[in-house]
């Protein structure tokens, strides 16, 4: 089942992506900088690598839902097996790519790789703390937080027909609530899991949908927007991290309503950034470290758009156009055997002659 491109939610990914790259490059590329600002600048990005990721869930939560259910509707009940090959085809292979880039890195004397932090990204757990993940690696966190979720949310869809929304409602609660009585942590499994449950409420609820399209207007969500990239600076960090969902849900999904803002999210620029963000946010990491990290000096950054161009074009567009391919046949498959399996059905319950 291919992929349904929306040109807002792709440039809203670029908008992230750009945001992950900006707040590394202002934090450790241009930290020693004089420009007039360069204090204040260096305060206010702090945050913004976190609620970028954050962005990046809702989006995510949304988008495999909204698939989901289409596929749903379309044949009565979504391939399980079908799901997991376009994740494996969309997530692993530019994953692996990059991984292959840092053990060449490390084995040029580049950079210096920890062997339980890459069994950690490796395994999709750098979010736990059972490691702590070093710097090459450590992004891997929100990987680990998508792929967890999405270990167990198609299936929890396949089993409850109904009530869906008013049980991830309680799951969402559930992890806010965890989230104010646990220790302060940045990286917050309990909000990362929050974003990426509102995603999924705004693709399986009508009534979500039609609230936030109704509440849809240029002055709300500036000031929305505003309230990101402002709010964890000056506001209380836990009321606003306990906040920030609901703020990037609206955000997002009011974007797809406002025009002048679909105009901006659709220029081509910012279109295929968003269709390269995930290459893009894996391998910035490699090129945007804190230069005391490398062992002969920073990696020259001109390298970093060549090495996202490879990873797109030679890597990860076939592997999402194998993923399709394998996710058809197994469509073909499943209702090839559909009426077979009812025939076997009906004569299992006929008298015998």
């Amino acid at each position: 089942m291919a992929d349904t491109r929306d040109t807002t939610i792709d440039g809203l990914r670029a908008v992230a992506a750009l945001g992950v790259v900006f707040t590394h490059a202002v934090a450790f590329r241009w930290s020693d900088a004089s420009y007039p600002g360069a204090a204040y600048l260096q305060r206010l990005v702090g945050p913004l690598s976190e609620t970028s990721v954050l962005i990046f869930f809702v989006i995510s939560g949304y988008i495999i839902t909204l698939l989901l259910r289409k596929e749903e509707a379309a044949t009565g009940r979504f391939s399980l097996l079908a799901f997991y090959v376009r994740r494996i085809c969309r997530i692993m292979p530019p994953l692996v790519l990059f991984y292959a880039g840092l053990l060449a890195c490390d084995g040029l004397g580049l950079i210096a790789l920890d062997g339980p932090s890459m069994v950690s990204a490796a395994t999709f757990t750098c979010n736990l703390g059972l490691v702590d993940c070093q710097w090459w690696v450590a992004h891997t966190w929100s990987l680990s937080v998508e792929e967890q979720f999405y270990l167990f949310w198609p299936a929890l869809l396949l089993l409850v027909a109904t009530r869906r929304s008013l049980l991830l409602c309680a799951g969402i609660a559930a992890a806010l609530i965890l989230f104010l009585v646990m220790p302060f942590s940045f990286h917050s499994n309990y909000i990362s899991f929050s974003c990426i449950g509102l995603g999924a409420l705004w693709a399986l609820s009508g009534r979500l949908r039609a609230g936030l399209t109704r509440w849809a207007n240029s002055p709300l969500w500036i000031a929305a927007g505003l309230a990101l990239m402002l709010g964890p600076v000056f506001a209380p960090t836990k009321p606003m991290q306990l906040i920030t969902p609901f703020l990037i849900l609206y955000v997002v999904a009011a974007a797809r309503e406002l025009g002048w803002v679909r105009t901006v999210m659709a220029l081509p620029p910012i279109q295929w950034i968003g269709t390269a963000s995930y290459s893009l946010y894996l391998w910035q990491q490699l090129f945007l470290a804190d230069p005391a990290l490398y062992r002969q000096g920073p990696l020259p950054l001109w390298l970093l758009p060549i090495a996202v161009v490879a990873s797109v074009l030679l890597v990860e567009r076939p592997f999402i156009r194998l993923g399709r391919k394998l996710s058809a046949a197994l469509h073909k498959r499943n209702q090839a055997a559909r009426p077979r399996a009812e025939l076997e059905a009906e004569a299992a319950v006929l008298p015998a002659p």
